[in-house]
């Protein structure tokens, strides 16, 4: 479904590049983690999926279609993206409901009339979510709590359900209980819509526990690749060794380069 291959991504005055030559394929529906240290190229590989960066070089095959030069409006079409900034991809004085119905619509023009008629439909559809957010559908997205905004914006996400799903840290955010709540929440939403998924995380527990397959990023490249038996039998103290062994090569090299 989804083909990363050799991008190289350099943002300005920075000497090495961001993302070195990666490649990665994704299956359809396959539930990928990606972890890896401050700087190692995580939040990078997102926003060259998703089109708000442009890779130096590569390409990304989409559904056996390169969309490397796509614009985020027609990526917008088959993907939708959830990060740690409550404030990216939602109108926080524009209600829930207002919000939804601009989400549903992605990569077409909306009009009064779909605000109108879309509003039953979203009731309902909070309603099967158990979560209260019903109650908040006339209000602004701004005087709702954190925890209830990243909810929304995970069900906006996947109102009309994407072939791809890019989460940034989305629980990040929040205190503990909330974001344990919100990450349940996440792995039925992507169940039930069978969504082709790439999730960043700094919570290793959360790294462990969810996802079919997990990578970790070094240098802008991947280190670890490890799928379903094998991601199931990690601990967290596997990832802090992984974590340990790459940051003291880093190290090391550095002290070389020194002498």
């Amino acid at each position: 479904m989804l083909k990363i291959q050799n991008i190289t991504h350099k943002y300005p005055l920075h000497f090495e590049p961001i993302l070195n030559h990666l490649d990665l394929e994704l299956q359809e529906g396959s539930f990928c983690v990606i972890i890896g240290s401050n700087g190692s190229g995580k939040s990078t590989l997102l926003k060259t999926i998703s089109g708000e960066l442009k890779p130096q070089k590569g390409k990304i095959i989409f559904d056996q279609k390169n969309i490397t030069g796509l614009s985020i409006h027609k990526r917008a079409q088959f993907l939708s993206s959830v990060t740690q900034d409550i404030a990216k991809g939602t109108i926080a004085e524009m209600t829930l409901l207002e919000n939804m119905s601009l989400s549903l619509l992605r990569g077409q023009k909306a009009t009064f009339s779909s605000f109108k008629s879309a509003e039953k439909f979203f009731l309902q559809e909070l309603k099967s979510y158990k979560l209260g957010l019903e109650k908040h559908m006339h209000t602004k997205l701004s005087n709702l709590s954190g925890g209830q905004r990243q909810l929304a914006a995970l069900i906006m996400a996947s109102l009309a359900p994407p072939k791809l799903l890019l989460l940034d840290e989305h629980s990040s955010a929040l205190d503990p209980k909330t974001s344990q709540k919100l990450m349940q929440f996440t792995a039925n939403l992507i169940e039930k819509h069978h969504m082709t998924t790439l999730m960043v995380t700094h919570n290793l527990s959360d790294a462990i526990l969810y996802g079919d397959r997990i990578i970790m990023l070094h240098k802008g490249k991947i280190v670890i690749d490890l799928k379903d038996d094998a991601k199931k039998a990690l601990t967290i103290k596997d990832l802090l060794d992984l974590f340990y062994h790459f940051e003291n090569e880093l190290l090391v090299n550095s002290a070389e380069g020194i002498e």
